[in-house]
């Protein structure tokens, strides 16, 4: 072999065992780092696995609780301060906890019932993973229009209503939409979603339109496709996608026994002697709930004297005032100074001081047969829904805060109406240019589509002038009863109802206003527990 052939194999055995050296450095580098990725993939299975564990237990709290919200139970036990849940997934387990809170922690303004649920995955009795959610109580008064059932008779004039919210019934809606309206200069009826649980049949979208005359005007065409400008003219900008039917269905409180509890703000049984009787709950010198009157109201006037707010209450032959010094101090009528944050309840020339001020809720067992005046602070007036209690609004009814006529900008004045009816007195003064002002939410009905929220519609065979009302709040019902006489797709007696919605009753509401069967989440947070740090 020669000596050139030699060094050439050589170097090649050289190399060879350098290649293989490197490989081997390779190989042992990489046994090294397998375990780690092994682990490494282990853990990100783990907290994977814990998460959804976790996430299974804030589910089925929020799942429990909207079940029991359904039945007008308290989403926990009334008595406990929280309630626990468990249950598995797979190897893992659960624990969910259940509390509640006084307010919605992300805004101290919102009344609305708030809760927090904390759930734990645990792996073999260790803690893994914790999902912390705070959810709020959806309020009733977040629909600018709301129908518990809706008669099919009935139907919604797209000229002489506009809806200027949330638009919910648990049946479906029948709109008539005059010859000349979608050409008019008139707004669209409806500028939010309408959410229908129902669907008129043989229809596209749901909605059963009345078209008079023979015309043949539906906003879609004859093989049911959309016409969008003419969606947008009923439904506004979302035209077409505005409409969603068949959706779940929500239902009325079918009683107010929480409202006439939280009035009288005691666990011992409320008064039955005609009166008005302030919530003191346990204590005899302090207001602790609301206003718990016995027997009908013949007037009930709200108003404001020195920035406090009053409310004057004619029963029989006797006129009682409660006088609350929510702004400042007040003189009583013996010339004695009520302090700041009391409650006056006087009747003639006899009158008691209780310190604190009311919880805004006034509960009545009787009819409020006239109700009026400017409110001032969140209130809520009911009566006795379950026993087919009205009230009636014969006048403006507006807010200290908000100038009439405007749209509030703020929530200080909140008020909530909820009765088996809520009647509105017909009055030929209030016209478009002077309408009846009125700032509320208005609940009128309960549970399977029995009340209403309506006017007193008078003669139906005589035409105009129509009394206007202008309305800054929601309207939730039972069911809806005609306003007037129509012909011709146009009414010609009765009232008209311009609604503006109010979105500060939906993230604001009155206090212990209904709520419905929906918890929205306004915080959420995960956390990892410290016995699983070494995973």
């Amino acid at each position: 072999m020669s000596r050139s052939r030699q060094q050439t194999q050589g170097v090649a055995l050289l190399m060879a065992i350098m290649f293989l050296a490197a490989l081997f450095s390779l190989s042992l580098l990489l046994l090294a780092v397998l375990p780690l990725e092994m682990r490494a993939t282990g853990r990100q299975k783990m907290e994977t696995e814990a998460f959804y564990a976790a996430e299974a237990g804030a589910l089925n709290a929020l799942a429990w609780m909207e079940t029991r919200a359904a039945k007008g139970q308290p989403a926990i036990p009334s008595g406990s301060d929280e309630h626990e849940l468990t249950g598995s997934v797979a190897n893992w387990e659960w624990k969910a906890v259940i509390g509640t809170v006084p307010v919605n922690p992300s805004n101290p303004d919102d009344t609305r019932p708030a809760y927090t649920v904390r759930s734990t995955a645990f792996l073999d009795g260790t803690r893994y993973r914790s999902i912390s959610v705070a959810l709020c109580q959806e309020s009733m008064s977040r629909f600018a229009w709301f129908e518990e059932s809706g008669s099919e008779g009935l139907w919604i004039g797209a000229e002489s209503f506009r809806i200027d919210g949330p638009f919910h019934t648990n049946k479906y809606i029948q709109v008539n939409v005059p010859s000349g309206f979608y050409g008019s200069g008139n707004p669209s009826t409806f500028t939010q979603g309408v959410t229908m649980a129902g669907a008129a049949p043989n229809s596209p979208d749901g909605v059963n339109y009345n078209c008079p005359f023979g015309t043949n005007n539906p906003p879609f065409d004859s093989k049911g496709r959309p016409i969008e400008e003419r969606y947008r003219k009923i439904f506004g900008e979302g035209g077409s996608s505005n409409v969603l039917p068949r959706v779940k269905k929500i239902q009325l409180p079918s009683h107010a026994k929480n409202l006439a509890a939280e009035a009288w703000g005691s666990e011992l049984p409320p008064p039955t002697q005609i009166g008005v009787h302030p919530g003191l709950g346990s204590s005899s010198n302090r207001v602790e709930g609301g206003l718990y009157i016995v027997g009908d109201v013949k007037k009930m006037a709200l108003a404001v004297s020195g920035g406090n707010r009053k409310l004057t209450i004619t029963q029989g032959g006797n006129t009682i005032e409660v006088l609350e010094t929510v702004s400042g101090t007040a003189v009583a009528p013996d010339g004695s100074i009520i302090p700041k944050d009391s409650t006056m309840v006087r009747t003639g020339d006899e009158f008691a001081v209780y310190s604190g001020l009311t919880n805004g809720l006034v509960y009545c067992t009787g009819n409020i047969n006239s109700l009026s005046g400017v409110n001032r602070g969140k209130r809520t007036i009911a009566v006795d829904v379950a026993q087919g209690k009205d009230i009636t609004i014969t006048a403006d009814l507006t807010r200290a805060d908000t100038s009439p006529g405007q749209a509030p900008t703020g929530s200080r004045d909140n008020l909530g109406l909820v009765g088996h009816n809520i009647w509105i007195q017909n009055s030929s003064s209030h016209t478009e240019a002077n309408p009846l002002d009125i700032y509320a939410a208005l609940m009128g009905g309960r549970r399977n589509a029995d009340g209403t929220v309506s006017g007193y519609v008078g003669p139906t065979d005589v035409y105009g002038p129509l009394t206007r009302v202008r309305l800054f709040g929601g309207l939730m019902m039972g069911d809806k009863q005609t306003w007037g006489k129509y012909s011709g797709g146009r009414q010609y007696s009765g009232m008209t109802l311009e609604s503006r919605y109010d979105s500060h009753l939906a993230n604001s509401p009155p206090p212990y206003f209904p709520s419905i069967a929906k918890f929205r989440v306004v915080s959420y947070r995960e956390e990892h527990e410290q016995s699983a740090v070494d995973w």
